[in-house]
């Protein structure tokens, strides 16, 4: 990668001054792919996603923002090739993805390596708070939180919209307009700010913890193969034997419990395409 640089961005990426730095991000995309159903890597390196925006602070920088089209930030270069910085998000595994699939081979961004990524979501879930970005700032009383109306903003310019009467419904069609565009932006930069206090305010997680969610993230990126005439076959088997262990387990519990948990395969994948996508 570094070949791929300038002179003058090789010598600010390797430099290091011995002190400990945080780079803190955020991600706006859009896409035909609907990440709910297809999941996070299958969304990044589908060829409709495309970046829209990325937030981003060093330390207790002011946040700043790119778009397409601008120079590689600086602080990227550095957080890459420098082993004295860290770089956070809020589930970070969509950050990372799309960085791979798109900001790396579209716009010669650096890839931040793994083992000095940090999840704020992996930290909260360690000790039991909620996933979601917004519960933890009501819960830990942040001054910064998550903007209502910039999230529901962010759903419709993640996806495409109706077309209009005057326009081919064959075609795809965004909400782009500038007005749009640029409340994105804010929103972007304001999940970078409350992310920035989150991060400050949690506990990291413990270095046996750190690994296994590291060893995690590579199992999901590369994937595994899965007999899926099998994996039908035990779906069905417990479906048929549901009504049967229900019944049991009301008798055992004089019926105060009805029904079995809901850990059936088609609510354990679904739990697994939640972990993988971006909690906004």
């Amino acid at each position: 990668m570094l070949d791929r640089l300038p002179s003058e961005a090789v010598d600010a990426a390797i430099f290091c001054d011995g002190a400990v730095h945080t780079l803190y991000r955020d991600i706006e995309t859009r896409s035909r792919a609907i990440l709910k159903t297809v999941g996070v890597h299958r969304y990044a390196a589908d060829a409709s996603t495309e970046v829209l925006c990325v937030a981003y602070a060093a330390n207790d920088d002011p946040v700043q923002l790119w778009t397409p089209g601008d120079p590689v930030p600086m602080e990227f270069i550095r957080a890459a090739n420098s082993s004295n910085w860290l770089a956070v998000a809020h589930n970070v595994t969509f950050e990372m993805a799309i960085e791979k699939q798109i900001l790396v081979p579209r716009y010669v961004w650096p890839q931040l390596p793994l083992e000095r990524q940090r999840c704020t979501m992996a930290a909260a879930l360690a000790l039991g708070l909620p996933a979601r970005l917004d519960r933890l700032a009501v819960a830990f009383e942040l001054a910064n939180h998550k903007n209502a109306a910039g999230q529901r903003l962010m759903h419709q310019m993640s996806k495409p919209r109706r077309a209009h009467k005057d326009e081919d419904p064959a075609c795809t069609h965004w909400f782009d307009d500038q007005e749009r565009f640029d409340r994105l932006c804010a929103y972007c930069v304001q999940d970078v700010e409350t992310e920035r206090e989150l991060y400050e305010r949690l506990p990291p997680l413990s270095p046996s913890e750190q690994a296994i969610w590291e060893l995690s993230c590579k199992i999901n990126a590369r994937g595994f193969c899965v007999n899926q005439h099998f994996a039908e076959a035990a779906r069905k088997i417990a479906q048929a034997a549901a009504p049967e262990i229900d019944q049991e387990l009301a008798e055992i519990t004089g019926g105060a419990v009805r029904d079995q948990p809901d850990c059936t395969p088609d609510s354990v994948a679904a739990a697994t395409r939640l972990y993988g996508r971006k909690a906004r």
